[in-house]
């Protein structure tokens, strides 16, 4: 127990005790604990009040590089192979005096604008007629021939997330095409087509 009973002037609602003989200030655990959650809390506010204040600062950016260089953006839309949706493919247009006039310095086909404004932003000061990419590296061993359908004709295909017959309209849908391809191969059997025999 406390000898001596005096709170501190500097926090009114966390009282502060000194023990006759020890060292410094002391307070109850309970009142430790609630000033510990309460500032916790605050912090936690704070931050997240400066994120939204750096992505809005992130976004007014990406606005005054539109406008300061006079970028189109332009959406375009594409369908996903046979699952009956589409894409929304967004390009950032630049305008040059010189051949090429027009120029993609900007895309994104995962309809996210700000990625491609943040590509715009990056782009080289006389750009290519559209951003290039590294070439994808191809699998030398990477076998892409598809099983036949369980009615086994051989008209299949994959893409846009989708592995299916083109006669029979048998098909397997997955994220990606490949996954779709390999469900396809592991859940059919290899072997003639009727169109062979």
């Amino acid at each position: 127990m406390p000898t001596e009973n005096k709170p501190s002037e500097l926090h009114t609602e966390v009282k502060r005790y000194r023990f006759k003989g020890a060292a410094g200030n002391y307070v109850y655990a309970g009142d430790f604990d609630r000033a510990t959650a309460e500032r916790d809390a605050l912090q936690l506010r704070l931050n997240a009040s400066d994120q939204r204040i750096d992505e809005r600062e992130r976004d007014k950016a990406r606005i005054d590089a539109l406008e300061s260089n006079c970028w189109d953006v332009r959406f375009d839309s594409s369908p996903n192979g046979d699952a009956g949706d589409s894409s929304i493919n967004i390009e950032v247009v630049g305008h040059w005096m010189d051949q090429p006039f027009e120029r993609v310095i900007g895309e994104n086909y995962s309809e996210n604008l700000r990625a491609a404004i943040d590509q715009a932003m990056a782009a080289p000061a006389y750009p290519p007629a559209r951003p290039e990419y590294p070439e994808p590296e191809l699998d030398a061993d990477a076998d892409w021939h598809m099983n036949p359908c369980k009615q086994r004709r051989r008209d299949e295909g994959a893409s846009g997330g989708v592995a299916a017959c083109n006669q029979c309209e048998e098909k397997i849908e997955s994220a990606i095409t490949q996954e779709a391809f390999e469900r396809w191969n592991a859940t059919h059997q290899a072997g003639e087509s009727t169109e062979s025999r």
